[in-house]
């Protein structure tokens, strides 16, 4: 695997980690958990993952408020960011965009595999567990 294609999966629901978790394994994925947003803060710029998705609904920072301080931080500022969310409103999806969201991804109209392909195609690696069959 390369160095650095790591994926920050921020999200505090435990069902949403595991489910995340089981795809990310199984399609090797290199992740890394935060369970709120000062924790995602600091793996951030801590571990600079390639890509981090983020959940607005968090305990303490809320994913939007995260999303402002990682783009105001010069070491954060240029990761991709993913928000992903069950809040379908456009409002948020607006906000988000305003503040630097590359991607906006409802979780109810996406399965944990879906994300996973855009993940996957994002970082430039193809799905281990997808069945290929290239002739050349």
């Amino acid at each position: 695997m390369e160095v650095g294609k790591k994926v920050l999966f921020v999200d505090d629901d435990p069902h949403i980690i595991q489910l995340y978790s089981a795809v990310f394994s199984a399609s090797n994925i290199n992740y890394t958990i935060a369970k709120n947003g000062l924790e995602a803060l600091e793996k951030a710029e801590s571990e600079r993952p390639s890509l981090i998705l983020l959940d607005i609904m968090l305990p303490d920072l809320n994913g939007l408020d995260v999303l402002k301080k990682l783009k105001q931080n010069p070491q954060t500022a240029n990761i991709p960011v993913w928000m992903i969310s069950n809040l379908a409103e456009q409002v948020n999806k607006e906000t988000a965009d305003s503040l630097g969201a590359t991607e906006y991804i409802v979780k109810a109209s996406f399965t944990p595999k879906q994300v996973t392909t855009k993940i996957l195609a994002f970082l430039g690696q193809s799905d281990p567990s997808a069945a290929t069959s290239q002739n050349t």
